[in-house]
């Protein structure tokens, strides 16, 4: 086990200053984690890491949300984390992509690894929770998308507004699968074949 720190920068006229590291996410064996992060004013959300909390038949792993001011100072603090199940020795627990997506209101999670969730539930979609605005909530999930011979479903995501983009593959063709928001849901509207490999790490515009 090696400890793995995860550093914030704040720019300060033309050079950017260490704001924050955190030093509690573990790196463990070959397991690749922490390798993604994504920023909105005064959120970052990075991940995924390993907990090292036992869980059966599996390894604990976590998206971890932070937040600028949470404390009521300049600090970043901890103020959340989303936690799924990776399969122990299998080829989840060395290639768990990092797969985030987020605008000032949603956030975007892909799980595409996880053991406690069904394929057609892998990407979790979160919006700001109004009583405290530091928190996500999980919203409404993706409708539409016929689910046969699809896999990998939530490698990569990310959110633009009304419209969100999956990374998968379905029988053995790369896939972007783009969704719309309509009436507070978000609706499966089309599929794009694509080249890029998720392998290295296929992330969608």
């Amino acid at each position: 086990e090696q400890l793995l720190s995860f550093h914030l920068f704040t720019r300060e006229g033309a050079a950017y200053q260490l704001r924050r590291s955190v030093p509690h996410l573990f790196y463990v064996g070959p397991y690749l984690t922490g390798r993604a992060a994504a920023i909105c004013g005064d959120t970052v959300v990075a991940g995924p890491f390993v907990s090292l909390v036992p869980v059966p038949d599996g390894l604990d792993f976590f998206y971890a949300a932070f937040e600028r001011n949470a404390g009521g100072s300049n600090a970043w603090a901890s103020v959340q984390e989303f936690h799924f199940t990776v399969e122990q020795g299998g080829i989840g627990t060395g290639l768990q992509p990092s797969s985030i997506g987020m605008a000032p209101d949603t956030l975007v999670l892909g799980y595409p690894l996880a053991l406690d969730m069904e394929e057609g539930e892998r990407v979790k979609v979160y919006h700001r929770d109004p009583a405290n605005l530091s928190l996500w909530v999980e919203g409404p999930g993706l409708t539409g998308m016929d689910m046969t011979g699809v896999g990998g479903f939530g490698l990569s995501v990310d959110v633009d507004g009304p419209v969100m983009v999956v990374g998968n593959y379905a029988n053995a063709d790369l896939r972007l699968s783009v969704f719309r928001k309509s009436g507070g849901h978000w609706q499966f509207e089309r599929q794009v074949p694509t080249a890029i490999g998720w392998y290295y790490g296929f992330l969608p515009a």
